[in-house]
């Protein structure tokens, strides 16, 4: 069986109000935007949360938050995402990233 995942990014810098380095401000806008998504995703029964992590981005070094929801359909997905945050502080994702994992490789 297959796993299917999205995982949602933003870069704490470029995320509204937020003052470079203000770690404590940039959990509390990935919790929040992790919320509302996980809302929407299990609204439609479309997703569960699956992790959540905060970093640096790989290509560019800039620190980074990021969450993600095991889902059914990624394109589905993607959409009830982008609509759910829409129109608010949340709208400016860097990245969504899609992953596929065999479920016998996690024995």
């Amino acid at each position: 069986m297959v796993i299917k995942s999205v995982e949602v990014f933003y870069n704490v810098n470029r995320i509204p109000g937020l003052y470079p380095g203000d770690w404590d401000a940039a959990l509390d806008f990935r919790n929040a935007a992790m919320e509302l998504i996980e809302n929407a995703l299990i609204e439609a029964r479309a997703g569960a949360w699956a992790g959540a992590e905060i970093g640096s981005c790989e290509a560019t070094g800039e620190p980074e938050v990021n969450f993600g929801f095991d889902v059914a359909d990624f394109d589905m997905a993607e959409e009830i995402i982008r609509n759910a945050v829409a129109g608010t502080p949340y709208e400016g994702i860097r990245e969504i990233t899609r992953s596929e994992v065999e479920e016998a490789e996690f024995h």
